[in-house]
């Protein structure tokens, strides 16, 4: 006979989602059928899976040099200066990858605050 072990909300678990808001493993669900995010089912704030955000940050400052890149490569060694949408469009994705950087770095602490308080 299988014992079944029941996770308790309080008990930090990184492989659960997470309500910031709630400070508990809550039950969760999709707003709609094709949404990628989870809603808490307490508060109907958004849970998230805690992850790491140093990966984030190191593939969106990659993505962002790459864009320059192409614009320097466009404009100066091609002499094409259609290469120049590429620093404000740099610019602009750095800034919408830097929010989204921010933003899970402040639950990642968030989330650490709570689990050593509750380990």
């Amino acid at each position: 006979m299988t014992e079944v072990m029941h996770h308790v909300p309080r008990k930090p678990d990184k492989s659960k989602p997470w309500c910031p808001n709630c400070k508990l493993h809550t039950g969760y669900h999709r707003k709609s059928p094709d949404s990628e995010f989870y809603t808490c089912e307490i508060c109907e704030g958004k849970t998230w899976r805690p992850t790491l955000p140093i990966p984030l940050l190191i593939v969106s400052l990659l993505l962002i040099l790459f864009m320059f890149f192409m614009g320097y490569y466009a404009v100066f060694r091609l002499k094409d200066l259609r290469g120049v949408i590429m620093f404000p469009f740099g610019l602009f994705a750095g800034r919408g990858l830097y929010q989204n950087y921010a933003s899970n770095a402040k639950h990642w602490r968030s989330f650490h605050k709570w689990a050593k308080k509750n380990r």
